[in-house]
C-alpha cells in the first residue's frame, strides 16, 4: 500500500525494502521536493533529487536537480507551456531534453527528443 497525505496525494513510495520515493510539499500542497533513491535505476548516480518551482496554474516551471548525492551540484531543468497549458519544451543544463507542438485540438502533433545521460553518468 501507498502512504499519503491527509489530501489524498502520494507522500512516498518504497521499492522492496528500500525508501524509493519521498515527495515534500509546501502549505499549498505544490511539490516543493521529489527524491527518488531507488527504483528501476541501473547505478547509483541515476539517484535523483529534485526542488521544484511551480507558477500560478500549478504547473511545474523550474527544478534544481542533483544526480547521485544530495549534496552534488545541481542542473537547472526549465519546463515551458504553450497558451493551453501543455508542455512543449524540456531543458536541462541549458540543453533541449524534447520538444512537442500541439495541433488545434491540443493532440500531440511532433516530438523531438535529444536524449542524453544524466550529468552524473557522463564520462
Amino acid at each position: 500500500m501507498l502512504p499519503y497525505d491527509a489530501a489524498g496525494r502520494l507522500a512516498s513510495r518504497n521499492v522492496g525494502s528500500l525508501a524509493g520515493r519521498t515527495i515534500t510539499r509546501d502549505l499549498a500542497g505544490l511539490k516543493t521536493r521529489d527524491d527518488i533513491t531507488a527504483g528501476p535505476h541501473p547505478v547509483p548516480s541515476f539517484v535523483r533529487y529534485a526542488e521544484n518551482t511551480f507558477d500560478a496554474a500549478d504547473h511545474l516551471v523550474a527544478a534544481q536537480v542533483r544526480y547521485g548525492s544530495h549534496t552534488n551540484a545541481a542542473v537547472a531543468e526549465t519546463y515551458l507551456y504553450d497558451g493551453n497549458g501543455a508542455l512543449t519544451n524540456l531543458i536541462s543544463n541549458s540543453e533541449s531534453v524534447f520538444s512537442a507542438a500541439y495541433d488545434s485540438l491540443g493532440q500531440l502533433a511532433s516530438l523531438r527528443l535529444c536524449v542524453k545521460p544524466p550529468p552524473a553518468a557522463r564520462v
